[in-house]
């Protein structure tokens, strides 16, 4: 079957690997001049399903509710009259029960377990390189009523299959391998999460789908998809037309505007918003102490990953529209809560600053799924948890659309109504 597949992003690419290895033709299209272009480009560089958690809980809007009057705060909002937004808002708050919040999670961790163990096959079949540190991910709080919390939550993860230890705070610290933090409680360590650099992954995937005969047309625009008798036919690109015999929309927060005109009829809406996140990558010079492992400093929302000579660092979400620009004053806390977290971790005065749109969905969990118009195949909305669901996520599309049967169970993976 020839396939195209929409975006070349870290679940793009992936989803490119596993239908190549299903023997199918595979044309790979997408607006950069290079993949990784948007959301995968500085992203924080974990492989964790270990704090795999939903955001949506009983206390998800009373933070929403501060992030108006805090602009340092770890969750951001800039008000908008968006309907897309308020859309979004009413679905999220549906998910914002204890039920809810204990079934996504679940779900999410089980699809980022999976997704690791298809990660792995990946790298052996492939043998590409990322700075790939496969020795753990640890998750740790200053606030003992938040570990405690935490601990108690991290049995859904558990039950999915996640190994989770619990360690105190003097274990942390030498799993750190850094001085100083005496004011850490505790954490939970994921022996079997881990970290590397998405965009190097996605790059060095796409050149191994090149050689194994995808078509990849970078720097091309998708301007819309062509419906004949119910079926897709082709995409129109900025490149000319495109046919296939199936088509898999991988664009991330861009899917919503591509697919709406064509789902509207059939009642269904893509619920997927950008939840803005920023970067920064420091170098690391001979005499630093970056941490020894990747992992979240949960009190303070600063995700880290060092990548050898480079020490990432992540923080915020940030609810503003589509807009990826920033100033140097969105970074301000980020560098300070870096300084606090490891004060000799890297040379803090050369950063490198990025920001890019998470694809959200309220339950946290990606749409994978076909759709009502024949060969118009969907896998998009991994949100946060993009580098870490992306392996396993392009399986099941594959699977899905190979048979229909999948590893996991597909509930909560399905286009609903709008």
């Amino acid at each position: 079957m020839r396939v195209a597949v929409l975006g070349a992003g870290v679940v793009g690419v992936s989803t490119a690997w596993q239908l190549l290895k299903d023997g199918h033709d595979v044309i790979l299209v997408d607006r950069g001049q290079e993949a990784a272009n948007f959301s995968s480009h500085a992203n924080a560089g974990c492989v964790g399903a270990g704090f795999a958690m939903a955001w949506g809980s009983p206390r998800a809007f009373t933070t929403m509710r501060r992030s108006l009057r805090r602009r340092d705060h770890i969750v951001r909002l800039r008000p908008t009259l968006s309907p897309e937004f308020w859309r979004w808002v009413r679905r999220f708050r549906r998910e914002c029960t204890a039920e809810r919040a204990a079934a996504n999670t679940t779900a999410m961790a089980r699809l980022c377990a999976y997704s690791q163990g298809v990660l792995r096959d990946v790298i052996d079949e492939t043998r590409v390189e990322f700075n790939r540190r496969a020795d753990g991910l640890i998750y740790f709080f200053r606030d003992g009523e938040n570990l405690a919390r935490a601990s108690a939550a991290s049995q859904f993860m558990e039950d999915a299959g996640v190994r989770i230890e619990d360690v105190d705070g003097a274990r942390v610290r030498a799993l750190l391998g850094v001085s100083g933090n005496d004011d850490i409680t505790g954490g939970l360590l994921a022996p079997e999460d881990e970290s590397g650099d998405a965009r190097l992954f996605t790059l060095a995937l796409a050149e191994r789908c090149r050689e194994a005969g995808a078509d990849i047309r970078l720097g091309t625009n998708v301007d819309q998809l062509i419906i004949e008798g119910g079926r897709v036919v082709a995409a129109q690109t900025s490149g000319g037309r495109i046919e296939a015999d199936a088509f898999v929309v991988c664009l991330g927060v861009f899917s919503q505007a591509l697919l709406r005109p064509l789902l509207r009829p059939f009642g269904l809406d893509l619920p997927i918003y950008p939840v803005k996140g920023y970067s920064a990558t420091f170098p690391v010079r001979r005499d630093d102490s970056p941490p020894a492992i990747g992992g979240v400093d949960i009190d303070r929302g600063l995700a880290f990953a060092p990548f050898g000579d480079r020490l990432r660092m992540t923080r915020t979400l940030h609810f503003d529209g589509y807009r990826t620009s920033f100033r140097p004053s969105d970074f301000r806390k980020l560098y300070a809560t870096a300084r606090l977290a490891f004060p000799t971790g890297a040379d803090y005065g050369q950063p490198t600053c990025w920001a890019g749109l998470r694809p959200m969905t309220p339950t946290g969990m990606p749409i994978i799924d076909r759709t009502p118009i024949d060969g118009l195949w969907l896998n998009a909305g991994q949100g946060n948890f993009g580098w870490t669901m992306a392996a396993g996520s392009a399986r099941l599309l594959a699977d899905l659309l190979a048979t229909g049967e999948t590893a996991l169970p597909r509930t909560g993976l399905e286009l609903a109504p709008a």
